[in-house]
């Protein structure tokens, strides 16, 4: 049983700084649609303040849950909406590792904002990541050091023939990837990311009147 803790909250979230996809996302599901491959590089460019131009950008064969609610909640919060792009960019933060889940829980609101995502959403899943993200993030850090992969190999991503059907689960092709050895793609520059990241942090503010809620599953 899985136990989001969210706040809701009264949270105003204010920035400079922009960060804004430039294509729509090309996904698919697994067999039982509770996690999608990323088709295509979904680059997202940031202008801060200065109107410097910097981007991050989810790399081809990733693989995402998309936004990471519970069940019960998915009538007021499913895993998609307009804050789908955000989403994608705070799971592909948090299996990078290459900023704090500070700054990427920042980074994702200030996306949502961007996106025309409303206040109150923007707080609650703000207030829920803060409160509940750092399990996401070591979960996610023993993965890797179990050999486990997000970022599917192009060679993999052929479905005819290969491992990937349209019937294929997520954990049974993870696990068959284990097995035969297979590396992530080279990463986008690491280093390009943290830079990103730093840059925003200091741009974004979060401002916040807290008040607990428990969502759970």
């Amino acid at each position: 049983m899985k136990r989001l803790i969210s706040l809701a909250a009264t949270a105003l979230l204010s920035a400079c700084a922009s960060i804004a996809p430039t294509q729509a996302p090309l996904l698919s599901p697994f067999g039982d649609g509770t996690q999608w491959i990323v088709w295509e590089d979904i680059e997202f460019v940031t202008e801060l303040d200065d109107h410097t131009h910097m981007s991050i950008v989810v790399p081809r064969g990733f693989v995402t849950d998309l936004a990471s609610t519970p069940r019960s909640l998915w009538s007021l919060y499913p895993p998609f909406g307009k804050y789908l792009s955000a989403a994608i960019l705070h799971d592909y933060l948090y299996w990078r590792q290459a900023c704090s889940p500070e700054e990427a829980d920042k980074i994702i609101y200030q996306t949502m904002r961007d996106a025309g995502v409303d206040q109150a959403t923007q707080s609650r899943f703000y207030v829920a990541l803060r409160a509940a993200g750092d399990k996401a993030w070591h979960d996610n850090q023993t993965e890797k050091n179990q050999g486990l992969i997000r970022v599917i190999p192009p060679n993999y991503l052929n479905q005819d023939g290969g491992l990937l059907k349209p019937t294929t689960l997520w954990p049974d092709l993870r696990n068959a990837l284990k097995k035969a050895k297979a590396k992530e793609p080279t990463p986008h520059d690491d280093m390009q990311i943290a830079n990103a990241c730093k840059a925003l942090d200091k741009e974004i503010v979060v401002k916040s009147g807290i008040s607990a809620v428990v969502w759970g599953r």
